[in-house]
């Protein structure tokens, strides 16, 4: 995977992969924020009703607050095939 250089990890940054939908599913996400004392997410993303949205509603279960940067967020929308 490439990351756009402007926007890759530093040294000091956390990096937290995953390997699904959600951020939280599966991954170290929840114990990472409390041991930090952090109990909001900004969530941004390019498949904003997929990945975005499984976060979101994650992290809502896990009593986490998030918000999504509209500006850095992104819906892909499937063209409708249907004719009227």
């Amino acid at each position: 995977m490439k990351i756009y250089e402007p926007l890759k990890p530093t040294q000091d940054d956390i990096v937290v992969k995953k390997f699904c939908y959600s951020g939280f599913y599966g991954t170290q996400l929840e114990n990472l924020l409390r041991a930090l004392g952090h109990d909001t997410i900004a969530i941004t993303g390019v498949a904003t009703n997929v990945c975005c949205d499984s976060t979101a509603r994650d992290g809502a279960c896990e009593t986490s607050k998030w918000c999504f940067c509209r500006i850095a967020a992104h819906l892909f929308r499937r063209k409708s095939r249907m004719r009227p």
